[in-house]
């Protein structure tokens, strides 16, 4: 099952996609002997548990064990639902998990541990909902996440550290839910990887990222959530990458690229966010590999292609996207 679902709440953009914690669990109510937990089957329909080929919802305890035979799971079910307290363990016999669930749904505090007794996460649910207080811990001690929630969504800040204790990712928050504010992201050493700022959940301004040794790795304009402006990028060694300019989200007017030794790599012209007119793609060596003529994101026109070494490879024309045959070419000024 998982616990905090804190990466549906971070920008796509973030490198540090946080993995949903497993948690493991059994309950204190005692409707006799357990059933086997690994015969139990959840109807993703209904939400309801099942046990092997019963035909109506699971009422009573399941459980699992090691091979050892010492116990690993342990649940509560009523007509389907999850109720009372649920428990995992290590097969040492530590605690792996513990929550509490309510007609089904979370409700109260849950925990997970790592295998060397640290503690994992700590969380409070309320009606299936976190709510209050979470935190992530690395196996180390260190913290990893620290946030609020309410009504399952996060709210003032939630912040992510790496495991050396160096901050990863710090994100601010408005209406819970709602970005607002700076969000910066740093690598382990401490040196900044980016920056943005957040307007009620949409990107406004500038939009920097650095390479690890402090230099500027891109710079992106935002109006209103949408790219808007010129944005620029630069290779590690510090020439420039690409440079394009958009206007509502929209590639619109000159977009270049150069190779890392500073040649030019490609030329193409957008408007509103389609291909027009000609696009050319040079190698490293400055020799022309690839020219042809697009109209609204479409091949129209001539299409050709060299090697290495300036040889024509491929050579076609194109008309609103299809390609000419051979016999038709001459029809096509």
């Amino acid at each position: 099952m998982p616990s905090f679902a804190f990466a549906d709440f971070l920008p796509s953009r973030a490198p540090f996609l946080l993995v949903w914690l497993t948690l493991f669990c059994a309950a204190p109510f005692s409707f006799g002997d357990p059933v086997d937990a690994d015969l139990m089957a959840l109807d993703k329909q209904t939400g309801l548990w099942y046990y092997d080929v019963q035909r109506k919802p699971f009422t009573g305890d399941a459980a699992s064990f090691y091979a050892s035979g010492k116990k690993k799971f342990r649940a509560s079910y009523l007509e389907g639902k999850r109720i009372g307290q649920l428990e995992g363990w290590f097969e040492d016999g530590t605690y792996r998990a513990k929550e509490t669930f309510k007609d089904g749904k979370k409700d109260g505090l849950a925990e997970a541990w790592f295998s060397n007794g640290q503690l994992k996460s700590s969380a409070v649910y309320k009606l299936g909902a976190l709510e209050g207080k979470a935190n992530e811990w690395h196996e180390n001690g260190k913290p990893r996440i620290k946030a609020i929630f309410k009504g399952g969504k996060p709210c003032d800040t939630l912040t992510h550290w790496h495991s050396n204790g160096q901050l990863a990712k710090e994100v601010k928050f408005g209406a819970p839910g709602i970005e607002d504010g700076t969000t910066k992201l740093w690598y382990p050493d401490g040196a900044k990887m980016s920056s943005a700022t957040y307007r009620k959940g949409k990107v406004q301004g500038i939009v920097t990222e650095w390479h690890p040794d402090g230099k500027k790795k891109s710079v992106t304009p935002f109006k209103e959530g949408k790219q808007h402006g010129k944005a620029v990028e630069w290779h590690s060694n510090g020439q420039k990458k690409t440079e394009a300019s958009y206007a509502d989200g929209l590639a619109h007017g000159e977009q270049l690229a150069w190779h890392q030794n500073g040649k030019q790599r490609a030329v193409a012209i957008y408007k509103d966010g389609k291909v027009n007119g000609t696009v050319k793609e040079w190698n490293d060596k400055g020799v022309l590999i690839y020219e042809a003529q697009w109209k609204n994101s479409k091949l129209d026109g001539s299409f050709v292609k060299w090697d290495a070494n300036g040889t024509i490879i491929l050579r076609k024309k194109f008309v609103e996207g299809e390609e000419v045959k051979v016999d038709e070419e001459k029809k096509v000024p």
